[in-house]
């Protein structure tokens, strides 16, 4: 479409063609030969895995983690739930490691840890079990991804409970 084409011109060849492909799944990818649409061209791939011998666009999700976590910090919080991908990869892994490292540096901060993927109907499932236990309410949570802080806005919405007014996500 033209939108495309203005929005990512260097992907974008004459007539709208791809001139590179993104992989983010090199399992499906011509990297261990099992997907043949893209053998044998001359498109270059980029993929999100820096361990393949083939360039990569690499997100520091350590340094993003510790980030968000810290600004929720600064903003008060110390009740932070983290809806975790740890068990699903190792971006996951990552993320979690940096949501513990910079929870344990804050004097007085209550974290709590629930997997669940990237699945946003796991994260809405968790979070309405938080929120309605008798156990103390996190103030703020760092989700794993979009789709489960999506879910965890859902089921705070159905539970007439606000974000950002009443909880950060």
């Amino acid at each position: 479409s033209r939108k495309i084409r203005e929005i990512y011109p260097p992907l974008m060849g004459e007539a709208g063609r791809r001139n590179s492909l993104l992989q983010s799944n090199p399992k499906s990818s011509r990297a261990n030969g099992k997907d043949h649409r893209f053998r044998n061209t001359d498109r270059p791939d980029v993929f999100d895995d820096p361990s393949l011998n083939a360039p990569a666009v690499v997100v520091d999700q350590w340094q993003g983690s510790r980030l968000a976590v810290n600004h929720l910090i600064e903003l008060g919080h110390r009740r932070i739930l983290h809806l975790s991908a740890a068990e699903f990869d190792a971006h996951g892994a990552i993320r979690e490691k940096a949501f513990s490292e910079a929870m344990q540096a804050c004097h007085g901060a209550e974290p709590s840890i629930v997997s669940v993927g990237y699945d946003w109907k796991c994260a809405y499932q968790a979070v309405r079990e938080v929120f309605l236990s008798d156990q103390q309410k996190p103030t703020a949570i760092f989700a794993a991804c979009d789709m489960t802080a999506l879910g965890a806005i859902k089921a705070l919405r159905e539970l007439n409970i606000m974000a950002p007014q009443d909880v950060s996500v």
